[in-house]
């Protein structure tokens, strides 16, 4: 089963990415899908373009998802 070519789903949104909203939309979390087949076509308006969010740093660590980590003592 393969992702639909328009899915701009982001399960992991950066901390700031509120702010995305005001500009073009969020990010998605990858673009590897957007050359697989239309099997239902958009409705309205169509997909938008896909952007991906790329990395984002927390605690001086940079990653695409959040990880567990143990806390220090």
């Amino acid at each position: 089963m393969h992702k639909l070519p328009t899915n701009r789903s982001n399960p992991y949104p950066a901390p700031s990415a509120e702010g995305d909203i005001a500009t073009g939309g969020l990010r998605a979390y990858d673009c590897r899908n957007t050359g697989n087949p239309l099997v239902i076509p958009p409705t309205d308006t169509g997909s938008p373009p896909c952007k991906v969010q790329g990395p984002w740093t927390f605690d001086g660590k940079s990653a695409y998802y959040p990880r567990l980590q143990e806390a220090g003592p």
